[in-house]
């Protein structure tokens, strides 16, 4: 029997506008950072034609792991509520959007230091070696003139004489050099451990693609992991590791920065998993300093040398921070600043409690005055731009920095508020891929089309499928099912394109 050909619609004429499935977002503002800073953001952004969000969290980020645990901030004058200045921060884009080489220019200064810690390795490793051969030739020379001394007939109490001979030989086992870090890639969480113990001031993990850390973390098998990299948020926490073969590892605390890359397809799912309550342990709304700005619709060639005094001053706070040991090592608002705090902390605290608000929007809000105040206190480092000034400020959060860091709030949250909505309405983004790219589709097409061309940004299978129904729903395309022989059976689907939309 021939094919029965069925359609599901008549033509439309005109189509209906396609939801925003994409929240805006606060763009960024240079006013969002200190002098010293912006300068360097905004001639790299200039350089590389590349969003100003990439350049100021990777900045952000890498600043506070220099400055880790050497000091932290009482929020509350009176109370014991403390906050260590790690930041976590991921940057959502597209492929091929500049993650990467914004990553790389704002992680210079750290890397840096990082060589003049391999330097100094290596010096310790040549004195190493010359300590552990003296220390080898000093005890075998205790050893020959102990053996005389016990040989001998005249010695008086000649056991002791060579025991108290040997302990003064300069035999001391001498310590392995360690070779000090800040920046981790990739490592297992035993290893981390052992990083972090080595390393009391903390680390910096950074991935360029942050997907297979958070989807590894996914797994059931890796929820001990998990577990450990919560832990390390908080940046204070102190964690004991046991193992038979290795012995008890204390890490006095654990204080770790993170800084990484991910497409919006990829971290689709992961949110989507938050919001079902799969893995809602508050792994995701720890991704605090989160941006997804628009992409730059233009382009043009610069190549220019970067602007010295930017970098200059850029390098200067990476130094200042390395080098920075205040001896009160808390602070605390000054009286303006408190006030400024208390009045947002009470707004903030009223929306995550708002029944409007979502549960993983909720679980962001009351994780975020961590961040905030970690803003702050490093921005007042910063500020701080003499000795003197250091001195009279040492352990004071001013007006400026608090201000600064309380609009870094508004920003972050419409970045939060896009990466959740476009979790649930990502279909909506694929369904306007492909509107987009409908030449590049036979007539008429199949969803199989689609899942074969491997175009980046149009998630999973599911929302092509859900792409099409809003598609068809909208009069974007026509939908015709195609049944074989008589005994029925699953039809075959294929969509043809609008004459709205083909004439267009």
């Amino acid at each position: 029997m021939d094919n029965i050909i069925t359609s599901n619609t008549v033509s439309p004429t005109r189509t209906i506008p396609l939801p925003n499935g994409k929240p805006a977002v606060i763009p960024f503002d240079y006013s969002l950072l200190p002098p010293q800073i912006a300068g360097f953001v905004h001639d790299t952004v200039k350089r590389q034609q590349c969003p100003p969000d990439f350049v100021a969290v990777s900045a952000l980020s890498a600043l506070a792991s220099v400055l880790g645990n050497k000091v932290w901030i009482h929020p509350k004058q009176f109370d014991n509520w403390k906050i260590t200045p790690n930041l976590w921060a991921i940057i959502v884009a597209p492929p091929s959007s500049m993650k990467t080489p914004s990553i790389k220019a704002a992680l210079g200064p750290l890397q840096a230091i990082e060589r003049g810690f391999t330097e100094t390795y290596e010096e310790e490793c040549i004195q190493y070696r010359t300590d552990t051969i003296f220390a080898k030739v000093s005890l075998q020379a205790a050893e020959a003139e102990a053996k005389k001394i016990l040989k001998g007939k005249d010695a008086h109490d000649k056991e002791n004489k060579a025991k108290e001979l040997i302990a003064s030989a300069n035999a001391d086992e001498v310590d392995l050099p360690i070779l000090k870090r800040i920046i981790i890639n990739d490592t297992t969480v035993e290893k981390l451990g052992d990083l972090l113990a080595q390393n009391a001031n903390g680390l910096f993990l950074v991935r360029d693609e942050v997907s297979g850390w958070l989807a590894k973390l996914a797994k059931e098998e890796y929820q001990a992991d998990r577990a450990f990299y919560l832990e390390c948020f908080d940046g204070d926490a102190t964690f004991k590791v046991d193992r038979i073969m290795r012995g008890t590892i204390i890490i006095e605390h654990c204080t770790l920065s993170l800084l990484g890359g991910i497409q919006p397809s990829k971290l689709a799912p992961l949110v989507q998993s938050a919001v079902n309550g799969k893995n809602d342990d508050g792994l995701i709304q720890r991704l605090q300093l989160a941006v997804w700005p628009d992409t730059k619709k233009s382009w043009k060639w610069v190549d220019q040398t970067p602007c010295p005094i930017a970098s200059q001053n850029y390098t200067a706070q990476f130094i200042k921070l390395h080098n920075y040991k205040p001896e009160n090592k808390a602070h605390h608002f000054d009286n303006n600043a408190q006030q400024l705090f208390i009045a947002w902390m009470e707004e903030i605290q009223f929306k995550a409690r708002d029944i409007d608000t979502t549960d993983i929007m909720s679980s962001y809000l009351l994780k975020l005055p961590k961040t905030i105040t970690a803003i702050a206190l490093i921005f007042q480092i910063i500020l701080n731009d003499t000795d003197e000034a250091s001195s009279k400020n040492i352990n004071t959060i001013g007006e400026d920095a608090t201000a600064m860091a309380l609009d870094w709030a508004d920003y972050l949250i419409s970045h939060f508020n896009r990466i959740c909505s476009w979790a649930n309405n990502s279909y909506i983004e694929a369904a306007k891929l492909i509107v987009r790219r409908r030449q590049k589709l036979p007539i008429p097409f199949k969803a199989r089309d689609i899942t074969n061309t491997g175009w980046a940004g149009m998630g999973s299978t599911k929302d092509i499928y859900d792409a099409l129904e809003l598609l068809v729903d909208h009069n974007y395309l026509i939908e015709q099912l195609s049944v074989v022989g008589s005994t029925g059976g699953r039809p075959s689907r294929a969509f043809y394109w609008s004459s709205d939309v083909e004439e267009t």
